[in-house]
């Protein structure tokens, strides 16, 4: 954090989501008076929409969700296959 009172914000590279670029611009703001809080960097949607995916992802993958089974099913179908 030192250096981005000091230097020149290093450039954004292409690629980025615009809310991916949004945050990236909050977080290196020279001025700490224009930086936001932790806090309300959480809920920026760059993050917000990385806690979607996440929970996404987990509720693919809990024991119980139809994704998990099929995953079962098929390596165990590759299994026995090779048994």
């Amino acid at each position: 954090m030192f250096k981005v009172t000091r230097a020149e914000a290093p450039p954004i590279p292409d690629g980025i989501s615009p809310e991916g670029q949004s945050f990236i611009r909050l977080c290196l703001q020279k001025n700490p008076a224009d930086r936001p809080s932790a806090a309300a960097l959480l809920e920026h949607p760059f993050v917000q929409i990385a806690n979607d995916v996440v929970e996404c992802i987990h509720a693919m993958v809990t024991p119980d969700s139809q994704v998990s089974l099929l995953l079962s099913q098929h390596i165990l179908f590759k299994v026995s296959k090779k048994s």
